[in-house]
């Protein structure tokens, strides 16, 4: 494999010591090629929640810390953890209809929208052919509850940041071969480039000038919120049975909470309790508050993490998010959550901030 496909960039910043890190603790080396990258895909993809950074060019190691990204920033994520991994890898620019992004935008933030919009993915030679891996960008999470959204199962769809022949079976799975997610939306193709550092230098960009000033103070605010709501219409539509239950070591005394899945706060269902700080629903996640040494803490005691076990997933059961956040379970609510010295670095779309 040629150098230029495994050297470090600015924003493939293939020394950082949080890629690193994270390359070591995974052992990613360990394995084979192609599990190898088989292994980054699925970490990219499911791990790294889909969503809107601040820009298209920020380097691997933000969009890492992020714990989210786009097209454009998942690419960069996903070169930069391959080629520290010692897989070669180059980037494919292209551009993509604004329509494939109806539904994630609306209103005027649809008519701000170029019409065409940057677009990438990357690719890496196995069995001697490029492989693209555009089927990185959405999480499994987050195409679930597009199905439940709209109703669709199956057939062609173009919108809500999809563009694929096929809703219910569309080529995300990493096999050795193309993975697609948003190809159908794709209106123009720029060809191949050693690193997203090339590409940006010569074709700019999504937001720029007053545009990128909006994108970054209003529009990305408003889609991230689109995304998480659409999420949460996933872990809205299953409750946890009691065998699952059982099976997760859940007590069968554990608070029991109204799930809702209306993005708006006003929106409450007719029996929830209206509290300030978090609210759960303990049918779709389970809290856990410890200390720093991982130890549990009771109610009322303020821990310094705050575990959360995802029951819902239909495709990745009992997934498991840590946080940094200093919080305390409330004494006088059934499953309140009181938050205090709040440093978000995992969005969880099942909590939702209830205001009284």
């Amino acid at each position: 494999m040629e150098d230029r496909y495994l050297r470090a960039t600015l924003l493939l910043d293939v020394g950082h010591p949080r890629l690193e890190a994270l390359v070591a603790e995974r052992s990613w080396m360990e394995l084979p090629e192609r599990a190898r990258i088989g292994a980054i895909y699925d970490f990219v993809r499911d791990e790294i929640l889909f969503g809107y950074n601040p820009s298209d060019d920020i380097p691997a190691s933000a969009v890492l810390a992020d714990g989210y990204g786009q097209c454009n920033t998942k690419t960069t994520l996903l070169m930069a953890l391959l080629r520290a991994s010692g897989i070669g890898c180059r980037f494919h620019g292209a551009t993509i209809d604004k329509r494939l992004q109806q539904g994630v935008m609306a209103g005027l933030l649809y008519r701000l929208a170029p019409s065409s919009i940057i677009h990438s993915w990357a690719e890496v030679f196995v069995d001697g052919r490029w492989v693209g891996l555009e089927g990185v960008i959405l999480d499994r999470a987050y195409l679930e509850g597009i199905r439940a959204s709209i109703r669709q199962d199956g057939g062609p769809f173009l919108g809500y940041a999809v563009g694929t022949d096929d809703l219910a079976n569309p080529p995300i799975q990493w096999a050795g071969t193309d993975t697609r997610i948003q190809a159908t939306g794709v209106t123009q193709d720029f060809g191949v480039f050693d690193d997203p550092d090339t590409f940006y230098l010569a074709h700019g960009v999504n937001a720029r000038g007053i545009k990128g000033w909006l994108y970054r103070r209003l529009m990305r605010n408003a889609m991230n919120n689109r995304v998480m709501a659409i999420r949460a219409v996933n872990a809205s539509s299953e409750v946890l049975t009691s065998e699952v239950r059982a099976l997760a070591g859940v007590s069968g005394k554990s608070h029991r909470m109204t799930c809702t899945r209306a993005p708006n706060p006003a929106e409450s269902p007719p029996n929830a309790t209206t509290t300030a700080g978090m609210h759960l629903v303990e049918d779709l996640v389970i809290p856990g508050v410890l200390d720093n040494d991982y130890r549990p803490v009771s109610a009322g005691k303020t821990g310094d993490r705050l575990r959360v076990t995802v029951l819902f997933g239909r495709t990745i059961p009992l997934l498991r998010y840590e946080m940094t956040d200093r919080v305390r379970l409330a004494t006088g609510g059934a499953g309140d959550v009181v938050v205090g010295d709040v440093r978000w670095v995992v969005t969880i779309s099942m909590m939702r901030r209830r205001r009284g």
